[in-house]
């Protein structure tokens, strides 16, 4: 059986480099009443994001109960985030552009780690693995990074806890881990290579963030700086 606390912790140290930068986003967008509730309205569409890729792929006769409850615990971020956005902004929201920042960085994050792996599985391969592994590299990043927002919020005195939210995004890693596993798909070396490839898009990810608040005083010098992309932003 694979180790996950050692994954988690290979994880959280192949990007110690981004910790820093990554806690100054956060406290700075959640300093800024403005960019509290556009912030928090982000994470929700990059969570309903994700629940949408789970329902668009995983249909049929085969669909099973640990997929079903993914699906509508990833909705229930979706929610969360949400309903502290209007919160924050005292009004309804909808994912306008206007409404959420950096969205196609956003939308680019999913959609170019979704391509990487079609391409390195190939485009005849079985969907379920596809799932798995997307859903895996994406949890890796969500537990490390609302373990730090978590801080933050708290540093920043707001009314608004992520304990649920962490409890169930470890859950889910620690299930995509047991299906691959339990399908004889998982591999070390797949996840290291997926790694690299969400490191970038996560640095991309967080560079747009941070220039749409007219802040971008951190040079980083990441993995794949310099790799070139052969599709567009979608």
């Amino acid at each position: 059986m694979t180790e996950i606390p050692q994954l988690v912790q290979s994880f959280s140290r192949n990007n110690e480099d981004l910790r820093e930068w990554t806690e100054r986003v956060f406290t700075d967008l959640l300093s800024d009443n403005e960019f509290r509730w556009l912030f928090c309205n982000t994470l929700s569409y990059m969570e309903h994001i994700g629940s949408y890729k789970i329902m668009a792929t995983q249909q049929g006769d085969v669909i099973d109960y640990p997929t079903l409850k993914h699906l509508n615990e990833e909705t229930g971020h979706a929610v969360l985030f949400k309903r502290h956005a209007e919160r924050f902004k005292g009004s309804g929201l909808d994912y306008a552009e206007s409404q959420l920042i950096a969205p196609a960085y956003a939308r680019a994050y999913f959609s170019r780690l979704e391509v990487s792996m079609v391409r390195y599985f190939g485009r005849d391969a079985n969907y379920r693995t596809i799932y798995l592994y997307m859903s895996l590299i994406v949890e890796f990043r969500a537990v490390w990074a609302y373990e730090i927002l978590a801080e933050c919020i708290e540093k920043a005195g707001l009314d608004f806890s992520l304990a649920k939210l962490l409890a169930e995004e470890q859950g889910h890693l620690n299930s995509m881990v047991r299906r691959l596993d339990a399908d004889g798909q998982f591999s070390r070396e797949q996840v290291e290579y997926f790694w690299e490839k969400e490191h970038w898009l996560y640095v991309r990810l967080l560079k747009a963030i941070e220039k749409s608040r007219g802040v971008e005083n951190f040079k980083h010098v990441g993995k794949q700086e310099t790799v070139s992309v052969a599709y567009s932003v979608a």
